[in-house]
């Protein structure tokens, strides 16, 4: 009887750690999917040699990805020759500067601060996910982030717009909408590179499946840094591997701040803060912006 009882004993343990292991899988397989569409633009289409012009060429290259105004920003890939504007290793005159995708073969750009069709001009990118936010549910919003290495400043105030549609906007200024996470610390300098931007995000409203990236707001009410030795005072930020992913609020340790209205433009830290959820405040760290 004893050894039976013991057997049972060992059965039960064995089986309720084979139960823990498919709760923590199926965990794991909730929380951890990117849902972003192409999230580093290496599924491409037809690119081009020279920089883009229209919203065509821009949805034609990168599968999943459109431009929700008549800005038209770039798709840039190592696969092309020097001589492209739209090279990574561009050679170019009016090229913004050489940058080495953070993954893959090719990354994206947006302009957020300046003049060019418009003043102020502004490009923004619109992605689209695998399948809608869940009301309720944290997610992470994260990518990466490099200044144009000719740039005359530095900018912060990068954000996220969540919608439940497509968007177009048949103009090249602001798009003045409310982004739903934005970086408001200090302006990112580094050119060389790739800056994480990472945001918390609960959506309230069911059915969002698509997302802009870009600057909502004008050029008086963005945060800048001269850099010295630029040369383009239309400015790009560099943009590769975007995700979106569901995460639980209680693994959440970034370190970052909890009112969403702090504006660390003027902040004499280096550190880039990101929003946290909870009522702790980590006083270390070097990641990025409050989220709103």
């Amino acid at each position: 009887i004893q050894l039976l009882m013991s057997y049972l004993q060992t059965l039960r343990s064995f089986s309720l750690y084979k139960l823990a292991s498919i709760i923590i899988i199926c965990a794991s397989s909730a929380f951890g999917q990117n849902l972003v569409v192409n999230p580093s633009f290496e599924t491409a289409g037809n690119l081009q040699c020279s920089w883009y012009t229209t919203r065509a060429q821009y949805a034609a290259a990168a599968p999943g990805w459109t431009t929700p105004t008549e800005g038209s920003p770039d798709i840039f890939s190592s696969t092309l020759g020097n001589g492209c504007y739209s090279s990574t290793t561009s050679t170019h005159a009016d090229n913004p500067g050489q940058q080495a995708p953070r993954t893959g073969q090719r990354y994206t750009n947006v302009v957020v601060y300046g003049s060019g069709g418009c003043t102020p001009y502004r490009e923004y990118i619109e992605g689209s996910l695998t399948s809608a936010l869940q009301v309720g549910t944290t997610y992470e919003v994260e990518m990466y982030v490099s200044l144009g290495d000719k740039a005359t400043v530095a900018t912060s105030n990068i954000g996220v717009k969540f919608g439940t549609a497509r968007v177009y906007v048949n103009t090249m200024c602001v798009n003045a909408l409310t982004p739903d996470v934005v970086y408001t610390g200090p302006p990112i300098t580094d050119f060389t590179n790739w800056t994480r931007l990472v945001f918390y995000y609960t959506p309230t409203v069911a059915n969002q499946l698509y997302f802009m990236i870009g600057n909502f707001t004008t050029d008086n009410a963005t945060c800048t840094q001269t850099m010295p030795g630029g040369t383009k005072s239309t400015i790009r930020y560099y943009i590769d591997d975007v995700s979106v992913r569901a995460v639980d609020p209680l693994t959440i340790v970034e370190p970052g701040v909890t009112n969403a209205n702090v504006n660390l433009c003027n902040a004499a830290s280096n550190n880039l803060f990101t929003h946290l959820i909870g009522n702790n405040i980590p006083t270390n760290g070097t990641w990025s912006g409050p989220s709103v």
